[in-house]
């Protein structure tokens, strides 16, 4: 049995049988107890390689993997509004359609306004566009439900 530490994750492993794949090939290396002690102290993220150990990355260094690490979580997140049965997407299509609603009686009413000649020929112009739905959580959902794989 030996402790392990994988040169590219910089993975550290507690006795394991090191002629067994995969800690017999690359990039798995064996050290020692020492190095395993010393080396577990720092956590994942902050360790880097450097050819013969392992060393706790400079302020510098750590701000940068955290920021990099924000990133992908970020873009991640993101991502999850390309799968089409999510629901997440499926809200923020909702939510789309309503502001685009919204937008839409805005322009009707501006346009509206543009054209009234008169005060009469206003409120003939207003009254001719629809009121926006409402929506309780029933309605929610069915509006969710119906944007899903959409």
């Amino acid at each position: 049995m030996a402790d392990v530490l994988n040169t590219v994750s910089r993975e550290l492993r507690a006795s394991v049988n090191e002629s067994q794949a995969p800690y017999s090939a690359a990039p798995w290396i064996i050290i020692t107890r020492a190095q395993f002690d010393l080396w577990s102290t720092i956590p994942q993220r902050y360790r880097k390689w450097t050819g013969v150990a392992i060393e706790e990355m400079t302020g510098p260094e750590k701000a940068a993997a955290d920021a990099a690490a924000i990133e992908a979580a970020r873009d991640e997140i993101i991502q999850e509004l390309d799968n089409l049965e999510n629901t997440l997407r499926a809200f923020a299509q909702v939510v789309a359609d309503g502001f685009n609603a919204h937008g839409a009686r805005t322009n009707g009413i501006l346009d509206a306004i543009d054209a009234a000649g008169s005060l009469a020929a206003l409120k003939t112009a207003v009254a001719g566009i629809n009121n926006l739905p409402t929506y309780d959580m029933a309605g929610l959902r069915a509006a969710i439900r119906a944007k899903l794989g959409a």
